[in-house]
């Protein structure tokens, strides 16, 4: 079982500066439901953006400190340690499937190969 008070950081962004809005909001693992675990969704203030979300999951969803902006994110992988996923501006009925990555972790930067390892053991779990 996983701690529900460790914070899944979004800190590494890829595809421009534009993404940087995204670095500090995180996810909080909730609970495992079937053998999946679901995650709520926080901006960098702590306040809850949007819950139960599993690997998989598009939402949508503004940020309060930014004006005008849509965002889309996809949950592509996640543990209870990290999440990753792609993300985009603009609403996901609107626009392709977001393409631009990032990455949440806890505890500071993970190395790169324990994440492709979590990321084949939960593939290989599916």
């Amino acid at each position: 079982m996983c701690d529900r008070a460790i914070q899944i950081i979004i800190d590494q962004i890829s595809g421009g500066i534009t993404g940087d809005g995204l670095k500090g909001c995180y996810f909080q693992w909730v609970k495992d439901d079937g053998g999946f675990s679901v995650y709520n969704f926080f901006d960098k203030n702590g306040e809850l953006v949007i819950p139960n979300l599993r690997v998989g999951s598009q939402f949508d969803f503004v940020l309060p400190y930014i004006q005008g902006v849509v965002w889309a994110l996809t949950m592509k992988a996640g543990s209870c340690t990290y999440v990753t996923g792609s993300w985009l501006n603009g609403k996901s009925s609107d626009l392709p499937e977001p393409d631009q990555s990032y990455q949440a972790q806890a505890g500071g930067t993970l190395a790169v190969e324990t994440l492709v390892a979590e990321t084949h053991a939960i593939a290989a779990a599916a």
